[in-house]
């Protein structure tokens, strides 16, 4: 989770297992929000950033092309 103060202003998880997988791919990259009004602050980065360190700590690979920050688009929700 990403915090300003008190305020959650972003979250991410990586997901290891899921219980009705639709693909091959573990562990991945889910739930990336960051609040709109934080958005283009680096907080998504740092939130990617914080779940390779952990999938790193884990002896754990998650497949480059998951990871958002390497990825060359972006994605706004109107």
């Amino acid at each position: 989770m990403a915090r300003i103060g008190d305020v959650l202003v972003g979250t991410c998880l990586m997901v290891r297992h899921e219980l009705e997988p639709a693909h091959d791919l573990t562990p991945w990259l889910a739930g990336l929000v960051v609040e709109v009004g934080q958005r283009g602050r680096g907080i998504g980065a740092a939130l990617v950033r914080a779940i390779e360190a952990h999938a790193l700590e884990q002896n754990l690979i998650i497949p480059a092309h998951i990871l958002l920050r390497r990825s060359s688009w972006r994605t706004r929700l109107v």
